[in-house]
């Protein structure tokens, strides 16, 4: 374990991040060799270049933002159900689509100036149609 706990040490000097060792000796040895598992198995070098993609100008009103529409799940029929669900699907498959839940409060952990209200991680479903 020793030597996972070098190599997530230093990969994690690397990027910043050692704050996610912060409780590491309050662990079990199952959840300390868990933890470092998962330390070594993020791709630290892809996560930037995706964050360096969601990148954008952020607008100087709100005017040309819109609501986005809203479909109650549970109103819809089963057939259009499965008609979207299959569209997600499609879309999903074919990496047009990309997710993304966040919490309130400024981005400064992000290293980012504005709120996290502001990061827009959309999708392209241009041939996808409804």
């Amino acid at each position: 374990m020793n030597d996972k706990l070098k190599k997530a040490k230093e990969l994690l000097h690397k990027y910043n991040q050692e704050h996610l060792l912060q409780f590491y000796n309050e662990l079990t040895n199952i959840q300390k060799s868990n933890l470092l598992n998962q330390i070594l198995d993020i791709n630290f070098e892809e996560i930037l270049k995706l964050y360096d993609k969601s990148k954008f100008d952020v607008l100087d009103s709100t005017e040309e933002m819109e609501p986005l529409p809203y479909i109650d799940k549970s109103s819809l029929s089963q057939s259009k159900l499965n008609k979207y669900t299959s569209i997600g699907n499609k879309a999903i498959k074919s990496k047009k689509v990309g997710v993304i839940t966040l919490a309130g409060g400024q981005g400064s952990r992000l290293r980012n100036k504005w709120s996290k209200g502001c990061f827009l991680f959309g999708f392209r479903a241009t041939d996808v149609s409804f």
